[in-house]
């Protein structure tokens, strides 16, 4: 008899560098049944759902040592070495996105543009690699670029409870910590400098600095994001959704999909279109 499940094994690096969550479950082969907002499986008759399964996590968390040796009369130790290679980070980035280039030429889809995007990626990661002046790099939970029509949203913060968790996708910072740009929750976004975690949160005691704002500022039941539109009307925009309503825009021009805006470390956001600089939030 068949088995009715696959086991799927994993560089343990993977968890180390934050390109597995061990917490999630994605399938290569299959996508998990649509849900309701309640979370009840939702069947459509009229929907192919030949891929679709039920995906489960059969995560766990180990005992620590001390309470092993506790139950356990014996000592042994883990002959581990510590990892502190940050070409691990960079190799475990190229097989990830290996693998949603490969999702993408499966899917027979027209993803000509993501596909290139990612190949140029691979190639400035290996060029990383193979520099001889390497240094470390941090490792973020916040990215530095919003890509084109892309969002970020005022209620994804991260935090247990929140849509989405434990994504955060309510803000950006530059790749050495030094400023960060979040949608909050009155309709503003905010650019501050400062000395910041990998997940944004300023240090200790540090007072950041803010340095642009724009948006709105009110409250109401509506969720403020901000959202990059390309097309002929393209522009970087601070709405609220549901329903949709433009608060500021960076001014409509025609952007491509190659369109991005990137926060710098010294509080600058960037609209690039390609590496073409479109617009900037320099003396907001």
């Amino acid at each position: 008899m068949a088995a009715n499940y696959d086991l799927h094994e994993f560089d343990p690096t993977k968890i180390i560098t934050k390109e597995i969550d061990p917490e999630k479950v994605e399938s290569a082969k299959f996508l998990p049944y649509d849900k309701n907002s309640k979370g009840s499986t939702i069947i459509d008759r009229n929907k192919e759902i030949v891929g679709n399964r039920t995906l489960i996590s059969l995560q766990t968390t180990k005992s620590s040592q001390a309470k092993f040796n506790q139950i356990i009369s014996i000592d042994f130790e883990e002959f581990t070495e510590p990892i502190n290679d940050s070409t691990l980070f960079l190799q475990a980035k190229i097989q990830a996105l290996e693998t949603a280039k490969s999702k993408l030429l499966a899917s027979n889809a027209n993803k000509t543009t993501q596909i290139l995007e990612m190949e140029r990626e691979i190639e400035s990661f290996k060029e990383i690699i193979s520099s001889s002046d390497l240094t470390p790099m941090l490792l973020n939970n916040v990215p530095d670029t919003l890509f084109a029509d892309k969002t970020l949203y005022a209620d994804r913060t991260g935090e247990e409870g929140a849509p989405f968790y434990p994504v955060i996708q309510n803000k950006l910072m530059s790749k050495n910590r030094k400023s960060i740009g979040i949608i909050q929750n009155d309709g503003n976004f905010v650019i501050k400098t400062g000395e910041f975690d990998e997940d944004g949160y300023a240090i200790g005691d540090s007072d950041p600095v803010n340095k642009a704002a724009f948006g709105w500022n009110q409250l109401n039941n509506s969720v403020p994001a901000l959202h990059l539109f390309s097309g002929a009307n393209g522009q970087l925009e601070v709405v609220r959704i549901n329903p949709w309503q433009v608060a500021w825009g960076s001014g409509r021009q025609s952007l491509s999909k190659a369109a991005r805006v990137v926060l710098d470390d010294n509080g600058i956001l960037t609209l690039y279109d390609g590496e073409i600089p479109k617009w900037s939030s320099f003396g907001m």
